[in-house]
């Protein structure tokens, strides 16, 4: 059976992509501490982002660059924060939002946000990639 990202990776589970190709898919968490909090995820499904190849793994990391500098850009926080945790879903991913102090990195579920389906919308518009 399939996991959440993996459904969301295969268009079967709706999502605010960011950037998808062969290797990478980029998508708005549904439940941000920031505005802008984007999960990159390896399309192939492992635990841990090590297990990944090299190319692969230099390639997300690619991503995670590109898109860290979009919301620095947009968002103009001091801090993009760039977390690799993994404990909710057992698939490989990186964090990536904006953080504006130290306690955004530790926020619990009922602090985070809840964005209407236009904002995030809007959001996704704001840093979308085309190509690299």
């Amino acid at each position: 059976m399939n996991d959440l990202f993996t459904k969301i990776i295969n268009g079967e589970v709706p999502a605010f992509k960011i950037y998808q190709n062969e290797l990478v898919t980029a998508f708005l968490d549904v439940h941000p501490i920031n505005k802008g909090h984007t999960l990159v995820v390896p399309n192939q499904k492992i635990l841990k982002l090590q297990e990944l190849d090299e190319l692969s793994y230099l390639h997300l990391m690619k991503v995670v660059r590109i898109i860290s500098l979009k919301i620095e850009a947009v968002f103009q926080p001091p801090r993009v924060a760039i977390v690799v945790e993994g404990f909710e879903i057992a698939h490989a991913h990186v964090h990536v939002f904006p953080a504006f102090k130290p306690a955004d990195l530790h926020k619990s579920p009922n602090q985070k946000l809840s964005l209407t389906s236009d904002e995030m919308t809007n959001i996704q518009q704001m840093l979308k990639i085309n190509s690299l």
